[in-house]
């Protein structure tokens, strides 16, 4: 199995357990707005774009929301995002960054079927070794009597061990 198609399997698990419980509640809408300050060193991990030793400290305002509701058709809207957060960055060896990051998960149940989009983008660029790292995430699906289908996937860099956020 490729990693892509792993990835998007896994994803699509996710949702299909956390979701479809709060689907079911069938309310008439509701939408909450958030926003936070991150702050948080990353080590890299396994990311095998950024040297051995290279941790990078973040601080940004994410900002997001978070819509369920049910259409006349009894079509339930879930809508979390778009996040993003703005913000800067500074490795261990004096690199300085900014970096955006964007994440959004649309999904539309019907007692037919459930169409699914996620996208997840994350970018760092600046003066140092991890300017122009890119994280690009990108998922289309739907489930039709229980079988899940990819209608379209893609990915740029490496999103399983680059992601930051």
């Amino acid at each position: 199995m490729s990693r892509g198609i792993a990835l998007a399997t896994i994803i699509a698990i996710a949702l299909v357990a956390a979701v479809p419980g709060a689907l079911m509640a069938r309310n008439a809408g509701s939408t909450t707005h958030y926003t936070e300050t991150i702050d948080f060193v990353w080590d890299g991990g396994d990311c095998p774009l950024l040297p051995d030793g290279l941790t990078i400290h973040f601080v940004g305002a994410l900002r997001g929301h978070f819509h369920l509701s049910t259409d006349a058709n009894g079509v339930v809207h879930l809508n979390w995002g778009p996040d993003s957060v703005q913000g800067t960055a500074t490795d261990n060896l004096g690199g300085r960054y900014r970096f955006n990051y964007h994440n959004m998960l649309v999904e539309r149940e019907s007692d037919v079927q459930i169409d699914i989009l996620v996208t997840d983008h994350f970018n760092l660029v600046g003066r140092g070794v991890a300017h122009g790292l890119r994280v690009v995430f990108i998922l289309k699906a739907q489930i039709v009597d229980g079988e899940f289908n990819v209608l379209f996937f893609k990915i740029q860099g490496d999103p399983i061990e680059c992601d930051a956020i």
